[in-house]
Protein backbone atom coordinates (compact mmCIF):
# COMPACT_ATOMS: atom_id res chain seq x y z
CA UNK A 1 0.00 0.00 0.00
CA UNK A 2 3.10 2.57 0.83
CA UNK A 3 4.58 2.24 -2.19
CA UNK A 4 1.59 3.10 -3.97
CA UNK A 5 1.30 6.88 -1.99
CA UNK A 6 4.11 8.23 -4.19
CA UNK A 7 5.33 11.18 -3.73
CA UNK A 8 1.78 12.60 -1.75
CA UNK A 9 2.34 14.27 1.42
CA UNK A 10 -0.91 14.66 2.72
CA UNK A 11 -3.33 12.23 3.42
CA UNK A 12 -7.36 12.06 4.81
CA UNK A 13 -8.37 9.11 5.77
CA UNK A 14 -12.31 7.96 5.79
CA UNK A 15 -13.36 5.11 8.05
CA UNK A 16 -16.40 3.73 6.74
CA UNK A 17 -17.11 1.49 9.65
CA UNK A 18 -21.07 2.02 8.76
CA UNK A 19 -20.43 0.45 5.75
CA UNK A 20 -21.58 -2.98 6.52
CA UNK A 21 -25.39 -1.82 7.28
CA UNK A 22 -25.83 -0.06 3.98
CA UNK A 23 -25.11 -3.09 2.26
CA UNK A 24 -28.73 -5.17 1.71
CA UNK A 25 -29.02 -8.50 2.69
CA UNK A 26 -30.99 -10.50 -0.44
CA UNK A 27 -34.31 -11.23 0.61
CA UNK A 28 -34.10 -14.98 0.67
CA UNK A 29 -30.74 -14.76 3.02
CA UNK A 30 -32.46 -12.56 5.77
CA UNK A 31 -33.20 -15.39 7.44
CA UNK A 32 -30.04 -16.80 7.96
CA UNK A 33 -29.35 -13.34 9.91
CA UNK A 34 -31.61 -13.95 12.46
CA UNK A 35 -31.30 -14.25 16.26
CA UNK A 36 -33.32 -14.59 19.04
CA UNK A 37 -33.33 -13.19 22.69
CA UNK A 38 -35.32 -14.05 25.78
CA UNK A 39 -38.46 -12.25 24.25
CA UNK A 40 -37.70 -11.66 20.58
CA UNK A 41 -36.79 -12.63 17.26
CA UNK A 42 -34.20 -10.54 14.97
CA UNK A 43 -33.58 -10.50 11.34
CA UNK A 44 -31.44 -8.63 9.83
CA UNK A 45 -32.10 -6.92 6.11
CA UNK A 46 -28.68 -4.77 6.05
CA UNK A 47 -25.54 -6.49 6.56
CA UNK A 48 -24.57 -6.74 9.86
CA UNK A 49 -20.55 -6.60 10.93
CA UNK A 50 -19.02 -10.07 12.23
CA UNK A 51 -21.24 -12.00 10.28
CA UNK A 52 -18.10 -14.63 7.63
CA UNK A 53 -18.22 -12.72 4.82
CA UNK A 54 -19.01 -9.06 6.16
CA UNK A 55 -15.41 -8.07 5.37
CA UNK A 56 -14.97 -9.54 1.71
CA UNK A 57 -18.39 -7.96 0.63
CA UNK A 58 -17.76 -4.66 1.56
CA UNK A 59 -14.24 -4.62 0.40
CA UNK A 60 -15.66 -5.93 -3.17
CA UNK A 61 -18.49 -2.99 -3.30
CA UNK A 62 -16.15 -0.51 -1.99
CA UNK A 63 -13.26 -1.43 -4.35
CA UNK A 64 -16.15 -0.97 -7.33
CA UNK A 65 -17.12 2.09 -6.24
CA UNK A 66 -12.76 3.85 -5.98
CA UNK A 67 -11.33 1.76 -8.74
CA UNK A 68 -11.73 5.12 -11.10
CA UNK A 69 -10.00 7.00 -7.98
CA UNK A 70 -6.47 7.00 -8.58
CA UNK A 71 -5.94 9.08 -5.62
CA UNK A 72 -8.02 6.58 -3.23
CA UNK A 73 -6.77 3.55 -1.31
CA UNK A 74 -8.67 1.68 0.40
CA UNK A 75 -8.56 -1.38 2.96
CA UNK A 76 -12.09 -3.38 4.50
CA UNK A 77 -13.47 0.06 5.76
CA UNK A 78 -10.81 2.45 6.29
CA UNK A 79 -10.00 4.77 2.32
CA UNK A 80 -7.05 6.78 2.10
CA UNK A 81 -6.75 9.70 0.01
CA UNK A 82 -4.06 10.89 -1.02
CA UNK A 83 -3.46 14.66 -1.23
CA UNK A 84 -0.22 16.40 -2.99
CA UNK A 85 -0.61 20.15 -1.59
CA UNK A 86 -2.71 21.26 2.26
CA UNK A 87 -4.51 23.53 -0.63
CA UNK A 88 -5.84 21.43 -2.74
CA UNK A 89 -6.87 19.15 0.04
CA UNK A 90 -8.77 21.76 2.07
CA UNK A 91 -9.92 22.62 -1.86
CA UNK A 92 -11.86 19.35 -1.96
CA UNK A 93 -12.53 18.99 1.41
CA UNK A 94 -14.77 21.84 1.24
CA UNK A 95 -16.28 20.77 -1.99
CA UNK A 96 -17.15 17.79 -0.76
CA UNK A 97 -18.89 19.50 2.52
Amino acid sequence: MFKSMGNDRYFSKIDLSKGYCQIPVRQVDVAKTAFVTMDRHYEFPRMPFGMIYSEATLTRAVKMLVRALYNVVNFVDELLVQIPTSQYLFRRLKRAD
